[in-house]
Parts: structure tokens; sequence; C-alpha cells
């Protein structure tokens, strides 16, 4: 799941990063195929991560639901100004973060107990954050609706 989230976390942070192109009324050809291609990219992963853990489908689905509104052709995010623009940006690059923070918590590895989480002696994958997988989902629903009103 670790493999997964981070390849989701690289995909959706170049995505951020190209997400201008989608700004733009005369858009740079190359720039949205790279765009596109990377909101591609983090379907992909998605997917992936949504069959390693699929007990966590409803919230990875609202991330998915994302994407897929972001790649939509006909959603046309040139009318919004630069602030909104940069803050859409930095809520995908959060969401992204999140994604990778849920599964490779140090935290969650190993406890003294093995109540709280697996025992000490445990070395395999950790147990998802399920707060920040919850805050994750809970922003990518938030602006998938901003972006479906625009």
């Amino acid at each position: 799941m670790l493999r997964e989230s981070k390849r989701l976390r690289d995909h959706l942070e170049r995505a951020a990063y190209l997400l201008p192109a989608k700004f733009q009324a005369n858009l740079d050809s190359t720039t949205q195929s790279w765009l596109y291609a990377e909101l591609h990219y983090a379907d992909s992963s998605l997917l992936e991560l949504s069959i390693v853990d699929s007990a966590h489908s409803v919230q990875l689905g609202k991330i998915d639901n994302l994407i897929v509104t972001i790649r939509d052709p006909d959603i046309d995010l040139s009318r919004l100004n630069a602030t909104e623009q940069t803050r859409m940006m930095n809520t995908m690059y959060n969401i992204a973060q999140k994604v990778a923070q849920t599964y490779g918590s140090i935290l969650n590895y190993t406890s003294v107990d093995g109540i709280n989480g697996p025992p000490f002696w445990y070395f395999g994958p950790a147990p998802p954050n399920e707060t920040i997988l919850e805050e994750a989902a809970q922003s990518a629903l938030n602006l998938t609706e901003e972006i479906k009103q625009i």
C-alpha cells in the first residue's frame, strides 16, 4: 500500500503543478497532454491502491471522483482568478501528501502493547491512518463540488 500511495502522491503533485494548463483559455497542448497523462497515471495508481485497500474504497472513490472531474474536457477552469487557482493547486498537493501520510505513518507501524497497533516485531504494511485519509477524502469532495459549480 505504501508503494501505491507514494505513486499516487507523485502523480497528483505533478498534476497540481501542471494544473495551470487547465486554467488557460488558449491551451498549451504539450502541457495539457502532460497534465492529462499525470491525471491518468494518478487514476491508475489510485485503482491499484483501491484494490489493495478495498476497505477504504469509499474514501478513495472521493479522490478518484476529483481526478475524473479535472480530466473532464467540458470542465472550464479558465474563469478562476489567481487566488482560486493557487488554492486549487494547493488543495490537490495537500490531498497527495495526505494520501501518502495515510499509508506511510511510522507511528502506525508498531505499538508496545499490541492493542493500539501491530505488535512491536511486525514488519508488514502500516495500517492506514483513518483520520488523515478521511481529511483527504473530504478535501477532494469539497474541491470536486467547487469545480462542478464553476
